[in-house]
């Protein structure tokens, strides 16, 4: 059984884990923002309005986590009509929130794919309608979370709402793992299909290589998801109000990082044009520099010879001017 010190140290936990990933993958949408919007030939398309999409549905998932997160440090064991309620009902959000905030990057993905590999027909149409289908279930699975009891806050406060009826708890589970596999499967899905089709095609080795390694992190979007998905049975059954909502925390910290590596994945392929302007911009600036340098350095050399001949002369008209005294102060000489 969890104890609140065991609660607490996951809350803790959990931020530090989940704003790194979220920071990380902020700085990546804007990166690919920017190249799609300034740096791209290419028209503005549907998978860019998807994962732009995708962004603020990453960033409500993350601070409606940290919300769960804070009222459930001041919850306390002693208390819990008055303190358990409120970070019950945030970590149920959050891990209902997340069916939208991971599903719907997957069909920016699909969508992306299917524009930059140009797959047959057959195939394209697989990829989007499964998504379409996942986007769907997503959908679905969030309200069932919130109509599962009458009165439907019942579920996370069962002590306001003694005569609260709920469904199984299980129905809701296993319909959320149903999803999360499928979602699983996407993932690594997406994940060999690009690495195939690149590795196939007529470029350098090394090309290969960063492409392939690039539209790779599908993979570890779908460990992420396998764990997530282990996670989820343990709310399986019947558990008290204190084990709920340790789980769900537990939940969410996977919840948060599996989005992270998806919404990354959609937009990294975009990124390298941004590296590439960067790199220049260091190329040009370094030339820039050295080329001062180097003129610094050549006129510094030049008033440095011409103080040099300014010095000879001197020291020429000098010794002319000596010579001259001298002779002038010399006795006349008879003949």
């Amino acid at each position: 059984m969890h104890t609140q010190e065991s609660l607490i140290h996951l809350t803790y936990q959990a931020s530090a884990a989940i704003w790194v990933f979220v920071a990380i993958t902020t700085v990546i949408f804007f990166m690919r923002t920017y190249s799609r919007l300034f740096l791209s030939k290419d028209p503005i398309n549907w998978d860019d309005f998807i994962i732009s999409l995708s962004w603020p549905l990453m960033v409500v998932l993350a601070v409606s986590y940290q919300i769960a997160l804070s009222t459930a440090r001041k919850s306390t064991a002693s208390e819990l009509p008055g303190t358990y309620p409120t970070p019950v009902f945030w970590a149920l959000f959050t891990d209902a929130w997340a069916f939208l905030s991971i599903c719907i990057p997957k069909l920016g993905v699909a969508l992306l794919l299917s524009r930059m590999l140009r797959p047959k027909r057959w195939l394209k149409i697989t990829m989007i309608t499964y998504c379409i289908v996942l986007v769907i279930l997503a959908i679905v699975g969030f309200i069932i979370t919130f109509t599962q009891c009458d009165p439907v806050a019942g579920q996370w406060n069962p002590w306001k709402y003694p005569e609260v009826k709920c469904w199984s708890r299980n129905i809701q589970l296993e319909y959320a793992i149903t999803v999360s596999a499928m979602s699983a499967l996407t993932d690594l899905a997406f994940s060999i299909y690009p690495g195939v089709v690149i590795w196939n095609l007529n470029m350098a080795t090394w090309k290969r290589v960063n492409a392939v390694a690039l539209m790779s992190l599908g993979f570890i979007s779908f460990a992420f998801a396998i764990r997530k998905l282990y996670s989820n049975t343990t709310l399986l059954g019947n558990p008290d109000i204190i084990t709920l909502l340790f789980d769900a925390i537990q939940i969410g910290i996977w919840n948060n990082i599996e989005n992270a590596f998806v919404l990354s994945a959609a937009c990294l392929p975009a990124v390298p044009p941004v590296f590439r302007v960067f790199r220049n911009a260091v190329k040009t600036h370094v030339s820039s520099l050295s080329g001062s340098h180097k003129e610094e350095t050549e006129t510094a050399g030049t008033e440095l010879t011409s103080n040099s001949r300014r010095i000879t002369l001197k020291e020429e008209f000098k010794v002319s001017s000596e010579r001259q005294v001298s002779r002038e102060r010399r006795p006349a000489e008879f003949v």
